[in-house]
């Protein structure tokens, strides 16, 4: 095979859904109230394989990959499962693409195709083999990131990235040659000026793509052993924890700071809008969480108990993992809302107040599923005023706009 040549391979898909279908996106998470922490738990009826990866995909939703059996998991903002059978991949990282496809690396590296990318409309599968013209090949282990048109991934001696096309691939030496990431990873983060962050086991790189320059950064605690996990701040720093120090880089002037030692292993690391660091530790089964601001480490447990794997940050603001011994995907909820009372029995005519509590910043919206039965208006930054028109059953729902929302059931009678 030439250097350079890519194997284009297009794979028709079953789908099992799961309450749910793909018509639409779904946009919101119900919440009920329950108070903090506060959880919510989707189980896949799958009673094996944990899955691997998680993103937050084109479409709104959450998807997570799976290795075996192969395939992939979405998961609704109202909640719907579907699950999309790969029998044709071995799916490993997942990032959602600008051209509205869900990209993600084959887990082994070793397979037909090393980068493929999935059509949530078509439902086909589009397979690259993402060798450049050096002959290099994509690490097992690589993460993926998408940005300005282009999928970047990690291979043996290079950071290298293909367009949404999968026309072209570019590639760029690492500083040291070749990569370290024989300790796991690399990992990848797009930093706020589009430069890409990599990690593996020789340290934390930079790499320019206007310039193809690169370069390691020094870290405030070098630990050779290990492959930092990497993320972007919502400020634009970078994070990385390595060996049991957090460390953040200042991307503009190259200084660094460290918390640690901490004892404690993780499989990956989001940054929350919240300003934490949130984190899956190998033990015990719970979400990590890190404050930069006080140096604390936190554990969340889940009301049922299951352990947090890989995590990212979801449309709704929350943090969002693969979770438990069962294709389970958990959503830890940053942004709680309730509404009190959550139900109302109403007379025609007759008014009543909802007063909402939301640990968020958005502005609180309210809409009637069914004016000519009830109407609903805001009365305040937290209250609204629901009022009865005809006899019947609705609900008002109270949402932040990004995604998360609380429903009252409402009966008006005459």
């Amino acid at each position: 095979m030439m250097p350079g040549y890519r194997a284009l391979t297009l794979c028709a898909l079953l789908l099992a859904t799961v309450g749910a279908s793909m018509s639409g996106p779904h946009r919101e998470v119900r919440q009920n109230g329950s108070g903090s922490p506060y959880w919510r738990i989707f189980v896949a009826p799958q009673s094996q394989g944990i899955a691997m990866a998680i993103a937050s995909g084109p479409d709104g939703a959450i998807w997570a990959s799976n290795a075996t059996p192969p395939g992939l998991l979405r998961v609704g903002m109202d909640g719907g499962l579907l699950i999309v059978p790969l029998p044709f991949a071995d799916p490993g990282t997942l990032t959602a693409g600008s051209d509205g496809r869900l990209w993600l690396t084959d887990f082994i590296g070793g397979g037909v195709f090393d980068v493929a990318a999935y059509n949530l409309h078509t439902h086909v599968l589009t397979a690259y083999l993402a060798e450049g013209k050096s002959g290099d090949f994509i690490l097992a282990g690589s993460s993926i990131a998408s940005t300005d048109g282009w999928i970047w991934y990690c291979e043996e001696y290079h950071v290298a990235a293909m367009s949404v096309s999968g026309r072209t691939i570019r590639e760029y030496p690492y500083p040291t040659q070749p990569s370290g990431g024989i300790f796991g990873g690399p990992y990848l983060t797009i930093g706020a000026d589009h430069t890409v962050w990599f990690a593996d086991g020789t340290g934390l790189g930079r790499l320019d793509p206007r310039t193809g320059k690169s370069a390691y950064v020094p870290l405030p605690v070098a630990v050779d052993q290990c492959t930092p996990f990497v993320t972007t701040t919502a400020d634009g720093a970078i994070f990385a924890y390595e060996c049991g120090y957090f460390e953040r880089i200042d991307p503009r002037t190259g200084k660094g700071r460290a918390w640690g030692p901490f004892v404690t292993r993780f499989y990956g690391m989001a940054a929350g809008p919240d300003g934490n660091i949130y984190f899956a530790p190998a033990y015990p089964a719970a979400l990590g969480s890190f404050n930069p601001r006080n140096g604390a480490l936190s554990l969340n447990f889940s009301p049922n108990g299951d352990g947090a794997g890989a995590v990212t940050v979801g449309p709704d603001g929350n943090i969002w993992s693969v979770m438990g011994d069962r294709w389970a995907i958990g959503a830890y909820i940053l942004n709680q809302l309730s509404v009190a009372p959550s139900s109302v029995k109403l007379k025609v005519g007759a008014r009543v107040q909802l007063t909402a509590q939301y640990s968020g910043q958005r502005a609180l919206l309210a809409h009637s599923s069914d004016t000519s039965v009830v109407t609903v208006r805001r009365t305040g930054n937290t209250t609204f005023s629901a009022t009865g028109v005809a006899a019947g059953s609705a609900t008002v729902n109270v949402s932040d706009g990004i995604g998360n929302s609380f429903l009252v059931s409402v009966e008006v009678h005459s």
